[in-house]
């Protein structure tokens, strides 16, 4: 790919390689996802090929620009920018294998320090199965959202991490996982849904409890 035929990637990056033995890339960047960096390049360079697993999409890169780099300078970059989010490994091509082959996931290191469980007791919203489900329904949208407003606001750090709810149904738990953002909010929306629950299912009580008594006043007359 000549210099002077510089591939425009919509208005967000710019990728141009130098051919010859040793080529050297020219990258700019104007922020965003990594996935949306791996989408950009391909269009860029479509002789590579680039492996991504889907937790490596949603972390952030800045704005940045590097200029006439080796190709593992490129990566070793991009993974630097993440702040340790990320792992890169590039495999350069050759003679016989005309492209380059990128692998990227996510950094296992901090991902795994990250990742929280914690157990949350709703005995009365477990009453009721309709409740449970929908509990679950709206949490999932509710998490949808906090992810999408975290992106929106390029807050992300690196690692944005979906809280996962497992109901328990025996012990009457949810048991959450993900990150402490995460998992705070979404126990926090547990408990107010338990606390509407637990009046609920008073006020249930509370009726039946009265039917009773109407019923024994009325046999016992």
């Amino acid at each position: 790919m000549g210099e002077d035929n510089v591939p425009a990637v919509k208005e967000e990056a710019t990728v141009v390689g130098r051919p010859g033995e040793n080529p050297l890339y020219t990258v700019k960047f104007e922020g965003g996802r990594m996935g949306h960096f791996a989408e950009l390049w391909k269009k860029a360079i479509p002789s590579d090929s680039l492996v991504i697993t889907e937790s490596a999409e949603r972390p952030r890169l800045p704005a940045f620009e590097i200029r006439n780099a080796r190709l593992n300078e490129v990566a070793r970059s991009i993974a630097f920018l993440s702040e340790g989010a990320l792992t890169i490994e590039v495999v350069e091509g050759s003679s016989t294998t005309p492209g380059n082959i990128w692998r990227i996931g996510t950094g296992g290191g901090k991902a795994a320090a990250a990742v929280k469980m914690r157990a949350v007791a709703a005995p009365n919203l477990f009453a009721s199965e309709e409740r449970v489900n929908g509990l679950l329904k709206e949490g999932e949208l509710l998490e949808d959202a906090r992810l999408a407003t975290i992106e929106q606001l390029g807050k992300a750090e690196g690692i944005t991490m979906q809280t996962r709810i497992r109901p328990l149904t025996t012990q009457k738990v949810f048991v959450l996982i993900g990150n402490e953002d995460g998992i705070a909010g979404m126990e926090s929306y547990i408990k107010a849904c338990e606390q509407n629950a637990a009046i609920v299912v008073g006020r249930e009580n509370a009726e039946r409890a009265e039917i009773e008594r109407a019923k024994g006043l009325k046999n016992g007359n």
